[in-house]
């Protein structure tokens, strides 16, 4: 961390949970898209459901 100490705030882009339905959006991330406008709500990324983390093949 040496390389940021210059620096007062620093932020991880990470999402924190996964969706637990395949097809149903996670409303905090819409709410962030919202409240962050355009362009930066582009950087709100979906994420994957549980389901789709365990699977053992991409069918």
């Amino acid at each position: 961390m040496k390389k940021f100490r210059s620096y007062d705030l620093l932020l991880i882009d990470i999402s924190i949970g996964l969706r637990e339905q395949k097809k149903i959006e996670r409303v905090c991330d819409k709410q962030a898209r919202r409240i962050l406008g355009q362009p930066r709500g582009l950087s709100v990324f979906t994420v994957p459901s549980r389901f789709a983390i365990y699977c053992n093949t991409y069918k």
